[in-house]
């Protein structure tokens, strides 16, 4: 008779939860890691809580490795949550390092606001990209009250990624305003390099 070889039969055990986050963490870090080397941060996909947990993270460590040197944001996405838009875009103002953002592909949405929020005359756009805005979208449901007070919150929130695109585009006047969202915002208008350069969206064609 043969020697007979004892096989492992024990059943492969599932991952948890904490093992998945980290391991998600792990491949996420050494994806990143090249592009921090040369100070690029991607933004693509929907803009999620991961995603502005993600960005803030790498601005905070490209801000401790050198806090004057400019950062790249390069942006190919579709938009998503306005919370987590608004805040990219609040710490985008207050990092005090120049971010140059770069549209490539689409930046609709979100995306196209955290685009306008680049550092002053580095806002740019691959010249057969396309952007384009448009305001709060919200689903709301429950008593009279509930609705309300949930209208009046997005409100306040649209209005704020509002004013700071306002802001970065050099809109003054409440006529400059009010034509940008009545011909631009409210018709949801897709706009090519050289249109959202007229519009002072972005500074650049590349």
């Amino acid at each position: 008779m043969g020697d007979s070889k004892t096989k492992n039969t024990e059943p492969l055990q599932p991952k948890n939860n904490e093992d998945i986050c980290k391991e998600k963490t792990e491949n996420y870090e050494e994806d990143i890691r090249g592009f921090l080397d040369t100070r690029i941060i991607l933004v693509t996909g929907m803009i999620t809580e991961q995603t502005t947990n993600n960005i803030i993270k790498e601005l905070e460590q490209l801000k401790l490795k050198d806090s004057k040197r400019p950062i790249q944001m390069v942006i190919n996405s579709r938009g998503g949550n306005a919370y987590d838009v608004l805040s990219i875009m609040e710490y985008m103002r207050i990092i005090e390092i120049p971010i140059y953002t770069k549209a490539v592909g689409y930046a609709f949405s979100g995306a196209a606001a955290l685009l306008t929020q680049g550092e002053a005359g580095h806002r740019y756009m691959s010249r057969n990209s396309f952007i384009m805005l448009h305001e709060l979208q919200v689903k709301l449901a429950g008593s009279m009250h509930d609705v309300d007070k949930e209208y009046q919150q997005y409100a306040i929130l649209n209005s704020g990624v509002f004013n700071l695109i306002f802001k970065s585009c050099n809109l003054k006047t409440k006529a400059e305003k009010n034509n940008f969202l009545e011909e631009v915002v409210l018709q949801e208008k897709y706009l090519n390099a050289t249109e959202a350069k007229k519009l002072n969206l972005i500074d650049h064609i590349i």
